[in-house]
């Protein structure tokens, strides 16, 4: 696994061993970057990385310009391979680490007048979660633009969510990619 381009490009990045942690692939990565920068700029947005991982889509994020981005992670082995991708690419002066759980974590950001221009969400695929945490970031008024929900197709998600829709949606086998927006 490595960053595809930007400041970072071709920087390896660590992960854990182990079925827990499932990053999103190169390819996949790519193509989510691809999808949204036909339509938005990247420079200068804040980003959200929920369920982070290794935190390789935030880092991806920061190396082709954006300002910052916060990655909320629950395991502490985890947040550490997170921190360290970040030292190892050079971009951790625009990043910030939160450890704990998403859903408890969103309200404290919101409580704090935080909102991003990009949410990206790869939850466990089992348990709801992924409609759950969608529902909770559009309730807490989170994101100023684009969220992006990356799940498994035994477990879809609804295409509009309040004044939130969904405007493009791509399949890589059972992993789907589902970018929403305001209105579109």
């Amino acid at each position: 696994m490595r960053v595809i381009t930007g400041l970072a490009r071709g920087r390896r990045l660590k992960t854990l061993p182990g079925p827990d942690i499932r990053p999103t692939s190169d390819m996949v990565r790519e193509a989510l970057f691809d999808i949204f920068q036909a339509r938005y700029d990247i420079e200068g947005a804040s980003f959200l990385d929920l369920y982070a991982g290794t935190g390789a889509v935030g880092i991806e994020a920061l190396s082709r310009g954006a300002a910052k981005a916060t990655f909320v992670e629950e395991s502490p082995r985890t947040a550490q391979v997170i921190r360290a991708n970040l030292t190892h690419t050079g971009l951790s002066s625009n990043a910030q680490v939160i450890l704990g759980d998403v859903l408890k974590t969103l309200p404290k950001l919101a409580q704090s007048g935080q909102t991003y221009d990009i949410i990206f969400m790869d939850p466990p695929y089992k348990g709801g979660l992924a409609e759950a945490t969608l529902e909770e970031v559009i309730k807490l008024g989170l994101a100023k633009g684009t969220v992006i929900a990356e799940y498994h197709a035994k477990y879809p998600l609804p295409d509009e969510l309040d004044n939130f829709r969904c405007y493009k949606k791509a399949r890589y086998g059972q992993k789907i990619l589902k970018f929403y927006g305001y209105g579109d």
